[in-house]
């Protein structure tokens, strides 16, 4: 991860960081047969790919709001000219889940995250 420097750098870090902790803990209790991706592993994919994206959903929110928020999910935004490598590094990664490909997101079944492809963040809900 990149150095937080400033106070709100910080404070998402934290956030991030806080909202995972409960994420994980939540699949722990409730889902303990689902794979365990964690939002840096993903990230630090896509970025050893250079695959160009954007956190989005309630990761990236953490940053501004007062309690962080767990999230079952990891949601990327990615550019349409990387989303076919997003795609792959992933899968590759995660061999065992199940790719869903519609025209405007991508979901990995079983996991808890989607990959938005196609510059169309609005339909990644």
């Amino acid at each position: 991860m990149v150095q937080a420097t400033t106070a709100f750098e910080k404070r998402l870090k934290e956030g991030m960081r806080r909202g995972s902790e409960i994420a994980v803990q939540l699949r722990r209790m409730y889902w303990p047969k689902t794979t365990m991706a964690q939002r840096d592993d993903i990230i630090g994919l896509l970025k050893r790919a250079k695959v160009r994206f954007v956190l989005m959903g309630a990761y990236a929110m953490n940053g501004w709001r007062d309690e962080p928020r767990a999230s079952q999910d990891v949601v990327v935004l990615v550019q349409a000219r990387d989303h076919a490598e997003a795609i792959e590094v992933l899968t590759r990664r995660y061999s065992q889940l199940r790719v869903v490909d519609h025209p405007v997101v991508t979901r990995f079944n079983g996991l808890g995250f989607e990959i938005c492809g196609h510059g169309v963040a609005e339909s990644c809900s």
